[in-house]
């Protein structure tokens, strides 16, 4: 495995909108994921682009193309939150609620939910408002009622 670490500000993202995308899955084989892929595998294959003369164009050229696909992830994830609508979101919902049960006890349990379940924090929040609870609330509730019944 390879990293090639990213400041933000190079991005043109913000944090939230960064964390909405981290450990969404990409797609190699098509769209921006496919340039994406194949330009950082060769940067990190050959040797001498690491040395050349051209690489603060190269490493520019990957800043620009992440920030494609970031750009991409952001678009797909509202327009994928938009089309599951109350169907997907009532199933989502159940399978969160579910996984609070599990990890009840876990006290680092919060919004990192949403990375398990591959949705974004704002999609996470999005899904309990409509039952007129905050994500927080229903956790707290949860324990309390969980200490009370022991």
């Amino acid at each position: 495995m390879t990293f090639f670490p990213v400041p933000l500000c190079y991005l043109g993202v913000t944090e939230s909108e960064v964390d909405q995308v981290v450990g969404v899955p990409v797609r190699g084989g098509e769209g921006p994921g496919t340039l994406v892929s194949d330009f950082l595998s060769s940067l990190a294959a050959k040797a001498e682009f690491r040395r050349s003369t051209i690489r603060d164009r190269l490493s520019r050229t990957a800043v620009h193309l992440l920030s494609v696909l970031v750009m991409e992830l952001l678009e797909t994830s509202t327009a994928d939150e938009a089309a599951d609508g109350s169907r997907g979101g009532n199933e989502m919902l159940s399978r969160i609620q579910a996984f609070i049960e599990e990890h009840l006890k876990d006290p680092n349990l919060s919004p990192e939910i949403a990375r398990a379940h591959h949705i974004s924090v704002r999609y996470l929040h999005k899904l309990f408002q409509n039952d007129g609870i905050t994500v927080s609330q229903r956790v707290r509730r949860r324990r309390l009622e969980s200490c009370r019944s022991s």
